[in-house]
């Protein structure tokens, strides 16, 4: 072994640890007081390393490896304006994104203001208008009479969609289809 450390079979020598066994009460238990007996290491005078000449081809090569290419630099510049184009297209989404909902919201808050003043008005229509008086007026004044079982008529409608009106309904009920 040339340059390297000497090693001395002699000194190598395993140690025995002599422990105590005591009871410890408690959950952490001290770790042993261990000291081992080591020989200090001999050191060795350091050596001087000579400045060895390096072959101007190896230089070279050093250099070439160390530098970038061409190729692998415009290779980097392509793939850094591609990931920097990426996230501004994902910031310009995300704006758009949170556009979007603070215009929901917006929208959603202008509802909720416009049915509350719709049910405002309506209990203040309602509460200002006196029901028993209109119907009085209208029996009284007008000739209106309520109406009795008598005067329903019921009739077949024959689809399920809605009727206009554009005759009288016959007395039977049967409407030609």
């Amino acid at each position: 072994m040339a340059g390297g450390r000497k090693r001395n079979n002699q000194h190598v020598k395993r140690q025995r640890v002599k422990y105590q066994q005591e009871y410890m009460y408690g959950n952490v238990a001290p770790l042993p007081d261990y000291h081992p007996e080591v020989e200090p290491r001999e050191v060795e005078p350091e050596v001087e390393h000579q400045r060895v000449r390096l072959d101007p081809q190896i230089k070279r090569n050093r250099r070439r490896e160390q530098s970038l290419s061409t190729g692998y630099s415009i290779y980097l510049l392509a793939v850094s304006v591609v990931v920097v184009a990426i996230c501004i297209f994902y910031l310009q989404l995300q704006s758009e994104n949170m556009r979007r909902a603070n215009e929901v919201n917006h929208l959603r808050n202008q509802l909720t203001e416009m049915t509350e003043q719709n049910n405002t008005a309506y209990q203040s229509i309602s509460r200002s208008i006196d029901m028993e008086y209109i119907r009085l007026r209208a029996i009284e004044e007008l000739g209106m009479v309520s109406v009795t079982p008598e005067m329903v008529i019921e009739y077949q409608n024959p689809s399920n969609s809605y009727v206009i009106l554009h005759n009288e309904i016959p007395t039977t009920g049967i409407i030609s289809q």
